[in-house]
């Protein structure tokens, strides 16, 4: 019904204009946060965190606003695209795989988050029916299904995520993998060729300490959530340990391990870096792909019937989707973490054609990456660069507090 002062179609065009900004709004802060969430990790300048705080803020609330509005109350063949947005929102609100939080805070909603989500399925499934839009055109219908399930695994994940950053998850779960970690095991020849060639070398770098942290990560998260770390046996027995021969060696190891607890409160790195997490990553590039073909071949059948707007918005969705979803595929199989995954695993095949020996597949594919790296090409950065801290520490000024504080009020 239009307003007292405005007519009926005028209300409508404002609505699916504000429909529309809503939408691109949910996939600039999407941009945003894939591109500068590192700057919560390195830097503690307010002025340089604040866009992406409100970066955080927008892609929370922007995708829900959207979603509430992408479905219209009559059904037509015009409104198709908003309802094909739908996925896409689900997917703003998983966020992106290097942050899954802002602060520690985040971490205890992930319940209330949850709710939030199955509540915002039941909306998006019910609207697409409502719109029978799951009865239109064939090709775009499989396009939105599977949009529709990239859509609930990220946001899901993301639940997920901030579940397993909580201090009593991480007290349960790290705690069974240290033990598992310090048991004594037999190393096998390549292992012990790769610690003797470290040995040889005379200061231990950032990128063999961090692959030396994440074996150490035990300790971090004993620290972290309050659990003391108890060896029973000797550690790794017939085992051959790799020492340290300088001090600093010690403190990048430290500093790398603080760097993983970031990865673990902050981002989605406990649940990338699963098999699960590596087959979504694997599968979603191609999934997306075979969506904008599909959606191609719509709009050259029916692209008449829709505004030039409409097919421009979800052209950037789909486009802008597909090479974020190569860029994690890439970060996650050249990360460290998966070094560790496959350190881990219990197939001693895998293990040993992927990193137990410098012409594994895995140390080939970071070399290969690293090439790639524009940053470390054009600007000389270096691979670990990126988990280095800034140097500052944040601190209250309890003198400034007392002193500088406006005077309260007097009750009553």
């Amino acid at each position: 019904m239009g307003s007292f002062w405005l007519e009926k179609k005028v209300v409508e065009n404002v609505s699916l204009w504000v429909t529309r900004c809503s939408v691109l709004l949910s996939f600039g802060a999407h941009l945003v946060l894939a591109l500068l969430a590192g700057i919560r990790r390195r830097e503690d300048n307010r002025v340089q965190r604040f866009p992406l705080w409100l970066a955080y803020q927008v892609a929370d609330l922007a995708p829900k606003l959207a979603i509430g509005k992408l479905y219209p109350d009559s059904p037509s063949s015009s409104n198709q695209l908003f309802a094909f947005w739908v996925p896409f929102m689900l997917l703003h609100l998983g966020l992106t795989d290097n942050i899954s939080a802002y602060s520690l805070e985040d971490n205890k909603l992930s319940w209330r988050q949850m709710v939030e989500m199955g509540l915002l399925l039941v909306v998006a499934l019910i609207g697409a029916y409502n719109q029978r839009f799951l009865s239109g055109d064939r090709g775009l219908c499989s396009a939105f299904v599977m949009m529709f399930f990239l859509g609930f695994y990220k946001y899901a994940e993301r639940i997920w995520a901030l579940h397993l950053a909580g201090f009593a998850r991480i007290r349960s779960s790290y705690k069974k993998k240290m033990t598992r970690r310090f048991s004594p095991h037999q190393v096998d020849p390549a292992e012990l060729e790769l610690s003797l060639h470290r040995i040889e070398s005379d200061e231990l770098d950032y990128y063999d300490a961090l692959c030396d942290a994440h074996g150490l990560l035990g300790v971090s998260t004993g620290a972290f959530a309050d659990y003391s770390v108890k060896l029973r046996e000797k550690p790794r027995d017939d085992a051959f340990t790799t020492p340290y021969t300088y001090r600093k060696d010690v403190v990048k190891v430290v500093e790398m391990e603080l760097s993983l607890m970031y990865d673990i409160m902050y981002t989605k790195a406990a649940v990338v870096h699963t098999w699960p997490g590596y087959i979504v990553r694997l599968a979603s590039p191609p999934i997306t792909l075979a969506a904008l073909l599909l959606f191609i071949i719509f709009h050259i059948k029916e692209g008449h019937k829709h505004k030039g707007i409409d097919i421009k918005i979800t052209y950037t969705l789909l486009i802008g989707t597909l090479l974020l979803d190569v860029r994690w595929l890439i970060r996650a199989l050249g990360s460290t973490w998966t070094y560790a995954f496959l350190k881990d695993t219990k197939c001693e095949l895998l293990k040993y054609k992927a990193v137990c020996c410098q012409r594994g597949w895995w140390y080939v594919l970071r070399r290969f990456l690293l090439y790639l790296d524009l940053s470390r090409c054009l600007w000389g950065r270096k691979e670990t660069s990126h988990r280095l801290w800034s140097r500052t520490i944040g601190q209250h000024n309890l003198l400034h507090e007392c002193t500088d504080g406006t005077p309260m009020s007097k009750i009553g």
